[in-house]
């Protein structure tokens, strides 16, 4: 299966990074801080480390504390307060403590690779001792000393994601490939394809192939705006550099096939992979047209379904650049390493025996891929192309006989 997106290929069109200046004493040190500048006794002897914490995210609201319901930081600050690093009445970190996290995860999402950091005093082997008082589908994986100005969110380079899709999903779409025009769609245009057995895995390696020939057609510096969750075209913020976006193995879990994906970029908008995971679908399955994707990132207003939360995995933070220029001002490298052998030896661990299979039996037991998917199967093309200057002439009556609309939110 050559021809696959090297990794850390990087997007034609990227920005230069912005590299943060580190002095040596925003760099490591042994010293204890002497307090904020308030001169606040609760910063007396706190010292900012890094957390990374792998979890099964379907029992939680994401991973942000939130009012009365369960979530990844709410289970992990509760912990903190148990073992005394945590005030009692601290309900999530205080000021402070500086905490920052490097992403956010929807609900149901899961992580091998969730990054916190913050001020605070550990006592000893804090590995095992926060995991006794963790739920077992959240594990402390490694606590590393980091440098006093690490913002995790400001200062990662990059996130990886990856995103099962089980084999028996991928059925190839007609030989009519159709590829769209612009603003309209005919209701006599094609007919959807029909499966009699739909756990049959016909998946093959041209299949694979296509699967990537398909997924070439995401990666870059765009403007995702259909992929947000209600973003305006006009929002800044919904211009993201995707740097890669491949189906990067097949994986068989309890007899049953999957595709991993890979999804590697800077940083992503809400709701984006997982939307960006139900167009490839529905683009594979023959429901949206292969050349679909050059219309989602231009002005016209598509209505994207989320994929399932339950497939979708946070693999790693990366914070290169950071390391490099903290060790460049004194920090020392194996002082300073975010992650070691160690670490991606537990990594993996959980992933292949805890995390992937909790995946397949879920889809088993509930279903979750299948439902989903089937809503697809005998629809038009989902969206009626208005551009963002139409938006505000409703169409008449006669054209909406005349236009496929199918809102992918409501499957």
């Amino acid at each position: 299966m050559s021809g696959l997106p090297e990794l850390e290929q990087k997007s034609k069109g990227e920005p230069p990074m912005k590299v943060q200046r580190v002095t040596k004493e925003d760099s490591l040190d042994s010293k204890t801080e002497e307090g904020s500048s308030t001169g606040s006794s609760h910063s007396k002897g706190l010292k900012k480390v890094g957390f990374v914490l792998s979890f099964i995210g379907q029992d939680y609201h994401g991973s942000a504390v939130q009012k009365d319901v369960p979530t990844i930081e709410g289970e992990f600050f509760k912990a903190l307060r148990e073992i005394g690093v945590f005030y009692k009445d601290e309900v999530k970190p205080s000021h402070f403590r500086k905490f920052s996290r490097a992403s956010r995860v929807d609900k149901g999402v899961n992580s091998v690779g969730f990054f916190v950091s913050m001020r605070c005093i550990l006592p000893e082997n804090p590995v095992e001792l926060i995991n006794e008082h963790l739920p077992d589908c959240i594990r402390l994986l490694r606590i590393m000393a980091v440098s006093k100005g690490l913002d995790s969110r400001r200062n990662a380079d990059s996130r990886l994601y990856s995103y099962i899709v089980p084999c028996y999903i991928l059925k190839r779409a007609p030989d009519e490939v159709l590829n769209y025009d612009g603003p309209g769609m005919s209701s006599d245009i094609w007919e959807q394809p029909k499966y009699v057995n739909f756990y049959e895995d016909t998946f093959t390696d041209e299949d694979f192939e296509r699967l990537v020939r398909l997924s070439k057609t995401f990666p870059g510096n765009r403007n995702f705006w259909n992929f947000s969750s209600g973003m305006p075209y006009s929002d800044v913020k919904a211009r993201r550099i995707l740097m890669d976006f491949h189906p990067e193995k097949i994986i068989t879990i309890n007899d049953v096939r999957y595709v991993q994906m890979r999804i590697y970029g800077k940083s992503f908008v809400l709701a984006q992979i997982r939307k960006m995971m139900s167009m490839l679908i529905a683009m594979f399955r023959g429901i949206a047209p292969e050349n679909v994707v050059q219309y989602c990132v231009d002005r016209y207003k598509m209505n994207i379904a989320r994929a399932p939360g339950e497939f979708l995995c946070l693999d790693l933070v990366k914070f290169d650049e950071y390391v490099e220029n903290v060790i460049a001002h004194g920090g020392g490298e194996r002082e300073f390493a975010i992650y070691d052998d160690d670490f991606f030896a537990k990594q993996a661990e959980f992933k292949e025996t805890v995390l992937l299979p909790h995946m397949a039996k879920v889809e088993a037991d509930q279903e979750i891929m299948k439902n989903w998917v089937q809503n697809l199967d005998g629809r038009w093309f989902f969206t009626d192309c208005k551009t963002i200057d139409d938006t505000k002439n409703r169409m008449t009556e006669e054209r909406k006989k005349r236009t496929i609309t199918i809102n992918m939110d409501d499957l």
